[in-house]
C-alpha cells in the first residue's frame, strides 16, 4: 500500500544526496574549504544557513532542486532541528557527501583542481564548475542513449 510513498520519498532522498554530493565536488573541486562554503551559502552573513539563505545559493548555483528537495536537504543537515544550520552541522553533511564520486564521473581529479582566481567570488567559479560539469554529464548521457538504440 504505502510502496508508491515510500519509492517517491526514497527517490526525493536520493535526488536531494546528489546534489549534496555536487556542492561537496563543487567545494573540492575549486579547493573551497567546508568553512569557505559555509561562508558562501551564509547570504545574509549571519553565521548560520537559513532555509532562505539556502534557496538563494542553491539558485545561484542552477542545481535544479525544487522547492521540496531544498526543504529536506535543508531539514536533513539541521540535526538539532532548530531550523538553521550551524558550521558544525554543515560540516558533517558534507563529509556524508560522496564527492569523489561526482569528481570522477566528469573526469576530475582533485588534486590538480585549480582554486578560483584572483578576484572571482567563489560563488561563481562554482556556479561555472557546475554548468560545466552538467554539460558534460549530458553529452555523456545522450551518447549512452544512442549507444542503447545501436
Amino acid at each position: 500500500r504505502g510502496s508508491s510513498m515510500d519509492q517517491g520519498a526514497q527517490r526525493l532522498y536520493a535526488s536531494v544526496q546528489e546534489h549534496l554530493n555536487m556542492v561537496g565536488a563543487a567545494l573540492v573541486y575549486n579547493q573551497l574549504s567546508v568553512q569557505q562554503g559555509f561562508s558562501a551559502f551564509d547570504a545574509d552573513r549571519d553565521g548560520r544557513i537559513s532555509a532562505e539563505d539556502m534557496r538563494k545559493s542553491l539558485a545561484e548555483l542552477e542545481m535544479g532542486l525544487t522547492e521540496a528537495e531544498m526543504q529536506v536537504l535543508h531539514a536533513e543537515l539541521d540535526r538539532d532541528k532548530d531550523g538553521f544550520l550551524s558550521v558544525s552541522e554543515w560540516e558533517e553533511g558534507l563529509r556524508a557527501a560522496d564527492y569523489s564520486a561526482v569528481l570522477l564521473s566528469v573526469g576530475h581529479r582533485p588534486e590538480g583542481a585549480p582554486g578560483p582566481s584572483r578576484g572571482e567570488s567563489a560563488m561563481e567559479v562554482v556556479k561555472q564548475k557546475l554548468r560545466e560539469a552538467e554539460g558534460r554529464v549530458q553529452k555523456a548521457e545522450a551518447r549512452a542513449e544512442e549507444a542503447e538504440k545501436d
